[in-house]
């Protein structure tokens, strides 16, 4: 069976900063929840080779998973939540990719909110709910061949392909016009001879509801 270990502090500090400066984990932030970080490891034979796969979901190889803890958890001082990694994996690739991994295993924990508020458990802490990915993809190749563009996996795929091509396939796509900055200085919109710029607080929040607006002129990232 898989062995694991409390994750090295580099990717502790990894998380740490995705939490403190990704707007999408601010609620983490914010309700002060606890994420437990942790690397899996394979069986190795005699000669060192893996003899089965560190983290499996529905039979497949994953390379992280995301966990909500219980309360007995919660109660033996664990975190909220627990992400476990790839250990080889990590090793293996660049901290960029590890760090787009413990991204995506964070935007599955979301903060429970009633009336604005944190919902929190008999111990006070914040309670927390699993959030599914925007896609989900159960694709045979042999029906899509068969089937064209008759099949369920490729009207999926061109739906993905017409939504999101610019996020998940930019070589074919292009890169997307604007990319989701860390944070924002100002932005400045343009409707017909008008333009107006606004401050950051105000970005963030209109940033969503611009899309009546002609073109959204300019965007810049905080340094």
């Amino acid at each position: 069976m898989p062995t694991y270990k409390k994750a090295e502090q580099e990717l502790l500090d990894i998380m740490a900063d995705l939490i403190a400066t990704v707007p999408e984990h601010k609620p983490l932030l914010d309700a002060k929840v606890r994420v437990d970080l942790y690397t899996a490891w394979p069986d190795l034979d005699d000669n060192g080779i893996p003899t089965n796969n560190a983290l499996m979901y529905r039979g497949r190889k994953v390379l992280g998973k995301a966990k909500i803890l219980k309360l007995l958890d919660r109660t033996k001082e664990l975190g909220d939540a627990e992400i476990l990694l790839d250990g080889p994996h990590c090793e293996a690739r660049p901290l960029i990719e590890v760090r787009a991994i413990i991204d995506h295993e964070l935007t599955h924990l979301q903060v429970r909110l009633k009336n604005e508020s944190v919902l929190t458990d008999d111990l006070s802490r914040p309670l927390l709910k699993i959030r599914k990915h925007d896609e989900e993809c159960g694709f045979f190749r042999s029906v899509a061949i068969r089937n064209g563009a008759a099949s369920a996996e490729r009207i999926e795929a061109q739906r993905m392909m017409d939504e999101a091509g610019q996020a998940y396939w930019p070589a074919i796509c292009g890169e997307p016009k604007t990319q989701p900055p860390l944070g924002i200085n100002s932005m400045t919109m343009e409707a017909g001879s008008t333009s107006v710029t606004i401050g950051p607080e105000d970005a963030r929040e209109l940033r969503e509801a611009c899309k009546n607006i002609s073109r959204i002129g300019h965007i810049e990232n905080a340094k």
